[in-house]
């Protein structure tokens, strides 16, 4: 019973090759021209991390002007790249999500061909 479970561990970490999801994260930024570099350390935090405080996310930035992180980080809201985790709070942490979009990039093995 030990060898199936360890056997299907394997499968699904083979499946969802988390050990290169930085190069994905920072593939899927570079890929779309209207986001700022930045985002890459956001998104991976918010992986590694599985949620991210608004104010470690506008630091990550690297952004003098805190009007352009804060645009940054709606960006990534909207896209769907992030989402609050209580949508009522406006300080709420952030969660990693994955759109669908995203799902082929950041998991081609799930992903239908």
């Amino acid at each position: 019973m030990l060898e199936a479970a360890v056997d299907q561990a394997e499968y699904v970490s083979d499946l969802l090759e988390l050990q290169s999801m930085k190069r994905k994260i920072e593939d899927c930024v570079a890929s779309r021209g209207d986001l700022k570099p930045a985002a890459k350390w956001v998104l991976y935090q918010a992986f590694i991390q599985g949620s991210i405080s608004r104010a470690d996310a506008l630091g990550l930035t690297a952004e003098h002007e805190e009007r352009t992180a804060r645009r940054l980080l709606k960006k990534l809201r909207d896209e769907g790249l992030l989402i609050d985790v209580d949508p009522r709070d406006s300080r709420s942490p952030l969660l990693w999500a994955v759109p669908e979009r995203a799902e082929t990039k950041y998991f081609p093995k799930l992903s239908p061909q």
